[in-house]
């Protein structure tokens, strides 16, 4: 190499050949980086940090014969709460409509009535994903009558507990805080 750079110093150090080293130094970066980018992101601006699909919940995902869609719930959660205060609302108003197919966990409950409950998920697999609101009918899922919030569990399992889950729907709110979905299914797995 070094010899290389002997023989070539007069074309190199020109005018010619920094530009063209510098091109070609470039181009690599990019095209190295662009497929690794996963690899080198910020976990505050981009997301695949901040995405739960991993491991557990990709094999999750292929047990229940289920792709989720995207963006994911994170990801949506993410770019709304990393927006400018003013700019929250309509980044959010982006989103409803979007249909979405997405692994969730039960996270706690709250009884309206006689008849529906509002209940709030976890977007993929742990608690602090992004928080999902649903209202349903008692009747269609009698197991939130006696659902265990996952925390006020201790480390004992309880079979009452609802963890892992799948929810189908539209999106018809979203901000600060999370978003509300307009179930098409809900289902629970355990």
């Amino acid at each position: 190499m070094f010899e290389w750079l002997i023989r070539n110093k007069e074309w190199l150090f020109s005018g010619v050949g920094v530009p063209a080293v510098l091109a070609v130094a470039v181009l690599f970066r990019k095209l190295v980086l662009k497929k690794f980018k996963h690899l080198v992101s910020s976990p505050t601006t981009d997301t695949p940090h901040l995405d739960t699909l991993g491991l557990r919940q990709a094999s999750f995902a292929s047990a229940v014969g289920r792709t989720a869609s995207l963006p994911s719930g994170n990801e949506i959660a993410v770019k709304v709460d990393n927006a400018p205060p003013y700019q929250r609302d309509q980044i959010g108003a982006n989103y409803v409509g979007l249909i979405v197919s997405w692994p969730v966990i039960f996270f706690s409950l709250f009884a309206l009535d006689e008849k529906r409950c509002a209940v709030t998920l976890a977007y993929g697999d742990e608690t602090w994903g992004a928080k999902i609101n649903v209202t349903v009918d008692i009747a269609d899922y009698p197991r939130l009558k006696t659902a265990v919030e996952p925390l006020s569990l201790s480390n004992t399992q309880d079979k009452r507990r609802l963890t892992h889950g799948w929810i189908e729907g539209k999106i018809v709110k979203c901000g600060l805080g999370g978003m509300k979905i307009e179930p098409t299914r809900l289902d629970f797995f355990n």
